[in-house]
């Protein structure tokens, strides 16, 4: 019988033994759990506040394209107003055109007669014929 309690005492140290073994190993399993989900939970935190921070940067990004928009909407209405004034103003052919009926009708570059000049003409060619 003593042999039998003795078999029972080492069984239930190799019972303890194991159970204690186990214990530690779940604690140990526990803990590297506790740390994963501390890891994820700042790689989680890390990314919201890059996510937040581009929502921002594409807000402002944004902003920017929809006042480049604008400006060149301005432009644009800028432009065909241009284009409508020299539709309106001469060309270079009419430019050309007033130049020469002015040089025509110009006292400065035309040479006009005198009254005096026009008879006495007259006068010379009368008596030439004759």
């Amino acid at each position: 019988m003593a042999e039998k309690i003795t078999d029972i005492k080492v069984l239930a140290n190799e019972l303890v033994k194991r159970m204690n073994e186990d214990s530690r190993r779940l604690r140990l399993t526990e803990q590297r759990i506790d740390k994963l989900e501390s890891g994820l939970s700042a790689v989680e935190k890390s990314m919201m506040n890059t996510i937040g921070e581009l929502k921002v940067r594409l807000d402002i990004i944004a902003n920017k394209i929809n006042m480049v928009s604008d400006k060149l909407n301005v432009i644009q209405t800028d432009m065909d107003k241009i284009n409508k004034e020299l539709g309106k103003r001469a060309n270079k052919i009419e430019l050309k055109e007033l130049q020469s009926y002015i040089d025509l009708i110009s006292p400065l570059s035309s040479k006009f007669v005198t009254r005096e000049e026009m008879e006495k003409e007259f006068e010379d060619r009368l008596a030439k014929k004759v």
